[in-house]
């Protein structure tokens, strides 16, 4: 598997520093997802990080690549849209080859 996904916590040094030595140690594409002040250094470490907007305020949202107002539009976001960028990827990468052939 080539993936990391970090979850914010009330830990957040610890979520950071994982974040942190699986992206440069294990060289794999982190995930971080945060709705607080304090997931935002985990947020800005990831390679991906998604905010969520709510109670805590709009830090966690202002540092992030990608912004969802609550929770459960999470899974439309990482299943649904994931695998639309991914069968994208998959196309130019096809045509690709095939113009180099």
């Amino acid at each position: 598997m080539n993936h990391f996904l970090a979850f914010g916590s009330n830990n957040f040094e610890f979520i950071l520093q994982v974040t942190s030595l699986v992206k440069k140690g294990a060289r794999k594409i982190t995930l971080s997802i945060g709705d607080g002040a304090n997931d935002v250094s985990m947020i800005q470490a990831a390679h991906i990080g998604i905010g969520i907007s709510g109670m805590e305020g709009m830090q966690a949202v202002m540092a992030s690549d990608f912004a969802i107002a609550q929770f459960r539009f999470l899974t439309d976001l990482l299943l649904v849209h994931g695998r639309w960028s991914y069968l994208r990827i998959c196309k130019v990468c096809d045509s690709t080859n095939f113009l180099i052939l």
